[in-house]
């Protein structure tokens, strides 16, 4: 049995009530096909926080949190808030079987902090980390960018109050909470979007979404998980904590060269298309673009995208070594035809600068 299926049959342990039980499995069944596309979002390699909206499967369907505070949210229950299409063969690499260590960085945290599930192929990880308050019944987590004046329900409560009003109901003291990767440099990541559900006052799971360029199949991660009180204004007022793992990507990775048909500059710049690598693993399709160029504003000021296909949930750029270049676009997993167009265009200004045609070889 794998990890997918012990974990279903574990929230069917848990004494669900049948209508729930039956709304759950209904829509596991059908995620792999969802065909909404509201939650996917374009990334140009900006930080990015999400706050999270409410998770149907844990909270619309019961209106609490009771059920939600026996059980982890895992990353069916992010991917589906945020319409997120994940292909089936994908739920194979999900993985809740992590050995991890936690150690203090300041002299003490309010939280303890595990990684609960993670999924990663050869171009990105995705990981669920819960933080967990050490005193029951004191704090009321919130996201590292919340404010008093944000409504709670943006984070899966059942309630129209305010941070400060949820907070002061509950006898509670906010707490801002967040996990983010370390050595993210070492791993070839340039940004982490995240995504935040409470499963109780005092308990939060984070999802965690990022890219990475470091081609190994075993991923030594250290993250940083912190916590402050609102209006906390020094450094010395920040607890954290240090969470080592290990990750194994253990997806299929196939990669596949295209050349440009005819040797041409991208009318406006100096950039001319070198080659373009396409990489499928289950979890999705990878284009990355290789170009060069004498003009540093070229790298700066031109996108790329491939004409006639939904961008998918990110692009970003990256420097190579002087005047060679990569842009890198994740799509949802699909089928490319032996030729594809690209498109080189400027964002902010909405001006397309030319087509390229690139060929299988």
């Amino acid at each position: 049995m794998n990890e997918f299926e012990n974990m279903i049959n574990g929230l069917k342990d848990a004494k669900v009530p049948e209508k729930v039980w039956n709304a759950y499995k209904d829509t596991l069944e059908n995620l792999p096909e969802k065909n909404t596309d509201t939650g996917t979002h374009h990334r140009q390699w900006n930080k990015l926080t999400k706050a999270a909206a409410v998770s149907i499967i844990a909270f619309g369907l019961l209106g609490t949190t009771t059920y939600a505070a026996g059980k982890y949210l895992g990353l069916l229950d992010f991917f589906h808030h945020t319409s997120t299409k994940v292909p089936e063969e994908a739920l194979e690499l999900v993985t809740s079987d992590i050995n991890q260590e936690e150690q203090l960085v300041t002299e003490s945290n309010a939280a303890n902090y595990t990684v609960k599930e993670a999924l990663c192929d050869s171009e990105r990880i995705y990981m669920v980390v819960e933080v967990q308050a050490k005193e029951a019944g004191k704090y009321f987590f919130i996201p590292e960018d919340a404010l008093l004046e944000d409504t709670v329900s943006q984070w899966g409560i059942d309630s129209t109050l305010s941070v400060a009003e949820y907070a002061e109901s509950k006898g509670l003291a906010p707490l801002h909470v967040n996990v983010n990767i370390q050595n993210s440099d070492e791993l070839g990541i340039a940004v982490v979007t995240m995504d935040c559900l409470s499963v109780s006052d005092d308990v939060m799971d984070i999802m965690l979404e990022c890219g990475k360029t470091l081609d190994a199949k075993t991923l030594d991660v250290v993250c940083i998980g912190t916590t402050w009180e609102d209006g906390a204004a020094q450094m010395e007022d920040i607890m954290r904590s240090q969470i080592q793992f290990t990750l194994t990507d253990i997806s299929n990775s196939q990669k596949v060269n295209y050349l440009p048909t005819d040797d041409v500059q991208i009318p406006g710049t100096g950039v001319k298309i070198e080659n373009a690598e396409v990489i499928q693993t289950e979890l999705g399709t990878y284009v990355e673009i290789y170009y060069h160029t004498a003009n540093t504003d070229d790298f700066y000021q031109l996108e790329f995208r491939l004409k006639n296909q939904e961008s998918g949930s990110g692009s970003g750029g990256e420097e190579l070594e002087d005047g060679k270049y990569v842009w890198r676009i994740y799509l949802d997993k699909t089928s490319l035809d032996d030729s594809f167009t690209l498109e080189a265009y400027d964002s902010s200004e909405k001006n397309i600068y030319g087509t390229v045609e690139l060929s299988k070889q």
